[in-house]
């Protein structure tokens, strides 16, 4: 009786845990390195989506591309940049309308 109370126990506490944690988590699937090669015409382009997809870091990336990983760095700043820069202008042009 002992051992199944106990089992009861376990069971219960692992059910109740299991719903802490979502049904299925996604993850883009990884891409290869050349993918990113061939999918993007502009090297920066291709270097700043390979490691922004999280599957590489800045020396895998800068690696492939043959380059240094300060290279990649500096193409994924002046990404994120110029994105901020789009999205300032986007929600300027919202405000004034």
């Amino acid at each position: 009786m002992m051992i199944l109370s106990m089992t009861c126990s376990v069971n219960s506490a692992l059910n109740n845990h299991s719903k802490d944690i979502p049904g299925k988590q996604k993850q883009a699937p990884v891409k290869p390195l050349s993918y990113f090669v061939d999918r993007y015409k502009n090297p920066d382009e291709g270097m700043t989506q390979a490691y922004l997809s999280g599957h590489c870091t800045l020396a895998q990336v800068g690696e492939h591309f043959g380059v240094s990983y300060a290279t990649v760095s500096r193409a994924v700043k002046q990404a994120e940049k110029r994105k901020r820069a789009r999205q300032i202008y986007v929600l300027t042009l919202r405000y004034f309308q």
